[in-house]
């Protein structure tokens, strides 16, 4: 799976661990339980990129070779969990190294620009 196919058209959230055991992992996917119809309304791609290959993106499994790229690209250290909002430019718009609850990664990207002018659109108001 290409990573960057995803860009532009979704919002990404990262979620790095060492694997599915990892208590912090565990402790963010327990955050996003429950929270399907947030993510798709923010249009926003759960990437699961874990060191001992079990990771997932679009139901889609992540090659061990394009999860050590996004390990590099976003600066994530073998053996560390760290979680990364990026935009649809690309770009980065928060990183954390602990678990970060579904009501904080929607409010920073409710409180984007293009997130907002799309909840306009979504609601029928112009400008």
């Amino acid at each position: 799976m290409d990573l960057m196919l995803h860009r532009a058209k979704h919002r990404l959230l990262l979620i790095f661990a060492p694997s599915t055991s990892d208590e912090r992992y565990m402790e963010q996917e327990r955050l996003l339980a429950d929270e399907e119809s947030g993510l798709e309304d923010r249009d926003l791609l759960l990437l699961r990129i874990l060191e001992d290959g079990t990771g997932a993106a679009a139901g889609e499994p992540v090659p061990a070779e394009a999860a050590a790229s996004a390990r590099r690209e976003h600066g994530v250290e073998d053996g560390r969990f760290a979680v990364a909002l990026v935009g649809r430019d690309g770009g980065v718009k928060f990183r954390a190294d602990e678990p970060v609850p579904a009501t904080e990664i929607f409010g920073r990207i409710d409180a984007m620009p293009m997130r907002r002018r799309e909840m306009r659109e979504r609601d029928g108001v112009s400008g």
